[in-house]
């Protein structure tokens, strides 16, 4: 016969499950980025945050606008179309924008950065001489985005700093 567990002893191991799971330097597998492929327009929610969105402004041109500053949330922008029919831009309403872009043409390294240290921007534009894997990463500290990625040439993607 099998050992018996009692109420008290079930209700105690089903509270521990309410808790935050502690980790202590392990980690998930088989866990997959949830992909959100954009061809319009869309405001972003924090259920959006941790995904891949792909952006293909093959019919028309797409606006991301970021949802409001929070502590956490991450986005990351991938181009799918070959120097696309249209631009995209990403716009962070009333945070400012800190980051810049490394881009390669041909084995030519360039930098899309701010040039007036403590100014940021709040528009990014991908534009229509990006190619297919382009990217931008968005993470928040709760009061402003900070930004990295990549292109292929220095006007593939630009930001307005203000």
């Amino acid at each position: 016969m099998g050992n018996r567990v009692g109420l008290a002893r079930t209700q105690a191991l089903i509270e521990n499950l309410k808790r935050e799971l502690q980790m202590n330097g392990s980690s998930l597998s088989g866990v997959k980025d949830g992909v959100v492929a954009l061809t319009a327009d869309k405001t972003l929610t924090a259920l959006d945050s941790g995904r891949i969105i792909t952006i293909d402004c093959t019919s028309t041109g797409v606006d991301v606008t970021l949802p409001a500053a929070a502590k956490g949330l991450y986005y990351k922008f991938v181009v799918v179309e070959n120097t696309p029919s249209n631009a995209a831009t990403i716009v962070a309403t009333s945070t400012l924008c800190f980051g810049s872009v490394l881009a390669d043409f041909n084995g030519t390294l360039s930098v899309v950065a701010n040039t007036t240290p403590g100014t940021g921007f709040t528009t990014a534009t991908i534009t229509t001489t990006t190619e297919q894997g382009s990217y931008l990463e968005y993470r928040c500290d709760g009061t402003n985005w900070y930004v990295n990625g990549s292109g292929t040439d220095a006007s593939a993607i630009w930001v307005a700093y203000s």
